[in-house]
């Protein structure tokens, strides 16, 4: 049986967006200290240090692309990911998955930890130790990307998970991409 898609995930690439010298610093909650707005943070100063990754993310949960990873959802046409330059860095991109599908957190058994009650941002979130399970409503577009609602870890560190239809995946496991796991999603 072939899996509905694939959970894409990806090795750090020893970078952080946020704790950089030439970082902006960024808008947190003045209470418990989260991100209050990362992924519209502008990301100056970062420059990638293991470059040899072309799908990667940074302490901080910033997914990263290479040129290389960009091109291979160019020329197949694969839908869902906006490519946005980094600054100082022009060889790579941040990765963000435009589509969002919803997470079942009772059948994944999802824990959340700490809320802040100022801007009630979870310290972590995270699986459970179960696999990840989506609303049945949630659809990933077989030669697409999607996100989910949840951003999973601690801290900084918290990003949704990017999934991929089957298809795109088929199609990403022959370009041979250095970095980038593919994980069934059944």
């Amino acid at each position: 049986m072939k899996p509905r898609g694939y959970i894409v995930d990806s090795h750090d690439n020893d970078s952080a967006a946020f704790e950089n010298e030439a970082a902006v610093a960024p808008r947190r909650c003045a209470k418990c200290g989260e991100l209050l707005a990362k992924w519209d943070e502008p990301l100056a100063g970062l420059r990638i240090t293991r470059r040899k990754l072309d799908l990667s993310v940074t302490y901080d949960g910033i997914e990263i692309a290479s040129a290389a990873f960009r091109r291979v959802v160019s020329l197949n046409q694969l839908t869902g990911l906006k490519f946005i330059p980094l600054p100082e860095d022009p060889d790579f991109f941040q990765v963000i998955a435009t589509k969002v599908v919803a997470v079942d957190s009772a059948k994944t058994g999802v824990e959340f930890d700490k809320r802040c009650k100022k801007c009630g941002r979870h310290e972590s979130v995270t699986l459970g130790g179960r696999d990840l399970v989506l609303k049945p409503s949630a659809r990933i577009p077989a030669r697409g990307f999607a996100r989910t609602d949840l951003e999973f870890a601690s801290e900084d560190e918290k990003c949704p998970i990017i999934l991929c239809g089957h298809d795109a995946g088929e199609i990403l496991k022959k370009a041979k991409l250095r970095g980038m796991v593919l994980e069934p999603l059944e």
